[in-house]
């Protein structure tokens, strides 16, 4: 919420500049993960990679077990996952 009004007093620590990576999808890649940082804060991407994978034929919930892995690890940050079947 800071980022979007500009808290002044937080400008040093916070920014609304959001972190981008661009890449071209290829033939290979199975999915496409969307996420808040409350998820990357406790799980990097191989982590994330590993689960759905693993739980791949539900795609209905990955979003929501990505999530709940999330804050059973300890997340104290917004949790928002959602992950896009790409075959």
């Amino acid at each position: 919420m800071h980022r979007s009004i500009g808290d002044v007093v937080l400008q040093p620590y916070i920014t609304c500049e959001p972190e981008i990576v661009e890449r071209q999808i290829e033939s290979v890649d199975e999915f496409l993960v969307l996420a808040s940082d409350g998820l990357w804060d406790v799980m990097d991407n191989d982590d994330v990679a590993k689960l759905v994978l693993r739980n791949s034929r539900d795609f209905i919930n990955l979003g929501k077990l990505l999530c709940t892995e999330a804050l059973m690890m300890g997340s104290t940050d917004n949790v928002t996952a959602l992950v896009v079947d790409l075959k």
